[in-house]
């Protein structure tokens, strides 16, 4: 078995680690790389691959065993020399954690200092002269981002980040990477990336006097303010796309555009000083709008029917990571979900192993949107922790909540985040330069791989802004012609979507789609050997159902369930409000029984409330019991019945109990 290959290697991973280890699953993953790897070193034509194997399947730990296993160099046959003497690689990770832990499962295999180093901030100026000799180099999510922007802007690359002595590394990225090379220009937007250019340009002994810093300030939000102010009549009745015009058509006084002009240049010459990759991007991008190099879109803000602003330009690209001219192989367990994502990219499927016969996905409908999460009342998340107290009340149910990073201190000071979850997940994971786990932070992520209960306190879902930037990378000029940034409720009665244009739809919805699928697969779901008897319950609240309609298409072996929880909420307080004086006209009325709500007392006060109450919820099952079971707790049977004239007219009317 191909496994017996990797003895050695396996023998260096944790026990614990060693346990959940599915040979099948792990054996397919580790013989799609040598596939992929040995035909590129004997072709030499790259390849740019995207493996899709379910969260749990083992990619992270097939490719440590898969690295470990080319270093050494015993009992080796034809194929793996080649692997050994002549594969170099580029390896891309999520999480500062796990570039560490990569670092040293490698370590494990060589004494050699050039076989294996990891690339960050703090010791680059160090890893750089030996970037072009190391084996296996090892960098973050953001650092290869810069790295496709830097060929993307025709900028340098540092020597040895793509090279191994001459050989072009084969790249390995773990999790979908970032697609958009973008900025965006808010009119109050306080420029921070100019100070940070000022900083960049004194350090270097170049001189800017005061009164030039605020000219160059000044005059940059001036040409924002100008391009901006033309949309502030604009007919938000008739959408269409909306473009930038070149910045530096707008009359200066020309003094002002000389000193503008200076700072632009001395940007330019130290622009490889910053080391901020948003930093370098804001200015670049300023200085295409400037040119008129690119046109920038008007974001039109149409959020609601009667708000837009027109505050901001949005600029975005696709980075092309193929550019780069390396074979490329992206790890993703969701991407068969993102098909615009890897839309250039051969993705490969591989076999699933997980039974998902004792998963259960409840969707609790609340209302768990940005806006009705904000505000003083916090009423929606009050919701969530009424039902979460509800869940967990009586029982032992180990209940893991994932929430929102805003939301989390409200959740604390409420308690539904103890003192020991808040502490562990925020302020522990950030002394071990961990990125604390939240809604949008679950990917790569095993913290909840033994959690058999889990509530997503709302969904995944990014800014509107996030989508738009996405929309307008992915695609091409032609299509961007016509593409709309609005949302869907300024042109459209329906509310299945959140956009108009279906195009920016499709991107939000592979996008939450993706991190919901991702988040679910990191229970105990991942875990392929676990006890199937243990039931695993994936709580989800949120109002929308389009999308979760959706979720149920690409989870077709999984039961979902459905429950009104925040209508419930408020019926049951509703109840008590406006019940308490209907319940007293009823025991006190004296006349005949059956009867209809109107007919209990001549006061509409009393029975006006309940009866709309009652009318507007009865035609859904779920909350008719809560009516029929209220009123049967104060003696009352409440039910329809045909009319006596039969002619299929329903009476909903009261009966006593004990008749």
């Amino acid at each position: 078995m191909l496994l017996t290959k990797y003895k050695e290697a396996l023998d260096k991973l944790p026990d614990n680690h060693y346990a959940n280890i599915h040979e099948a699953a792990l054996s397919e993953i580790l013989n799609y790389f040598e596939v992929k790897v040995t035909d590129y070193l004997h072709t030499g034509q790259p390849t740019y691959g995207v493996l899709n194997v379910k969260p749990g399947h083992g990619k992270t730990t097939a490719l440590k065993l898969f690295l470990g296993s080319i270093l050494n160099n015993k009992d080796k046959n034809q194929e793996d020399m080649l692997l050994h003497n002549d594969f170099g690689c580029l390896i891309v990770l999520r999480e500062v954690d796990q570039v560490k832990e990569m670092e040293n499962f490698i370590k494990k295999f060589t004494e050699k200092k050039n076989d294996v180093r990891f690339i960050s901030s703090s010791n680059y100026k160090e890893v750089k002269k030996h970037m072009y000799n190391t084996r296996f180099l090892i960098i973050s999510h953001e650092r290869f981002r810069k790295m496709g922007v830097n060929r993307l802007e025709k900028m340098e690359i540092q020597p040895g980040q793509l090279e191994w002595e001459g050989k072009r590394r084969f790249i390995f990225v773990d999790e979908q990477p970032r697609f958009d090379y973008s900025a965006t220009f808010d009119l109050d937007d306080n420029l921070s990336w100019v100070n940070a250019f000022f900083k960049v340009i004194t350090r270097n002994k170049e001189s800017l006097a005061p009164q030039e810093k605020v000219i160059i300030r000044s005059t940059i939000s001036m040409l924002f303010a100008m391009e901006l102010y033309k949309w502030h009549d604009y007919d938000m009745d008739k959408p269409i796309p909306l473009f930038s015009e070149p910045l530096n058509r707008i009359p200066l006084v020309k003094e002002h555009e000389n000193i503008l002009k200076r700072f632009l240049e001395l940007a330019n010459h130290y622009v490889k000083y910053v080391e901020s990759g948003d930093v370098v991007s804001k200015f670049l991008w300023f200085e295409k709008l400037y040119k008129g190099t690119y046109n920038g879109h008007i974001d039109s803000g149409f959020f609601e029917n009667s708000y837009h602003d027109f505050n901001k330009i949005i600029c975005s690209q696709l980075i092309d990571y193929q550019k780069l001219d390396c074979p490329i192989m992206i790890l993703d367990g969701s991407a068969h979900i993102s098909k615009k994502a890897y839309e250039t990219y051969d993705v490969e499927e591989l076999t699933s192993y997980i039974d998902y016969s004792n998963v259960t996905i409840h969707h609790r409908i609340i209302n768990t949107t940005a806006t009705s999460r904000s505000g003083p009342a916090y009423t929606s998340l009050n919701y969530v922790a009424a039902d979460i107290e509800n869940l967990t009340a009586g029982n032992d149910m180990s209940l893991n909540k994932i929430y929102p990073k805003s939301d989390e201190r409200h959740y604390y000071r409420i308690g539904v985040v103890s003192k020991e979850e808040h502490t562990d997940r925020y302020y522990k994971n950030l002394d071990e330069d961990i990125r604390p786990l939240n809604l949008l932070n679950t990917t790569g992520k095993n913290d909840l791989e033994s959690a058999a209960a889990i509530y997503l306190t709302a969904l995944p879902t990014r800014a509107a802004l996030s989508y738009k930037i996405s929309a307008i990378s992915h695609y091409s000029k032609e299509e961007l012609k016509t593409l709309l940034l609005t949302s869907n409720n300024s042109v459209k009665e329906t509310k299945a979507q959140w956009f108009a244009d279906d195009r920016l739809e499709t991107i939000y919805k592979e996008d939450l789609l993706s991190e919901l699928y991702q988040i679910i697969h990191r229970s105990a779901i991942r875990n392929i050997n676990r006890d199937t008897d243990i039931p695993i319950q994936i709580y989800i609240a949120t109002k929308i159902k389009p999308i979760i309609a959706d979720l149920k298409k690409w989870l077709p072996e999984v039961e979902f369930t459905e429950e009104y929880v925040e209508k419930t909420i408020k019926i049951k307080k509703a109840l008590v409000t406006d019940g308490e004086k209907f319940i007293k006209a009823l025991k006190e009325y004296l006349g005949i029984f059956p009867i209809t709500i109107g007919r209990v007392s001549k006061d509409k006060k009393i029975t006006d409330p309940i009866k709309i109450l009652i009318n507007n919820n009865w035609e859904d099952t779920a909350i008719r019991s809560l009516f029929i079971d209220y009123f049967k707790e104060h003696g009352f049977d409440y039910r329809e019945i045909l009319n006596k004239n039969n002619n299929g007219y329903q009476k909903k009317i009261f009966k006593l109990v004990d008749e």
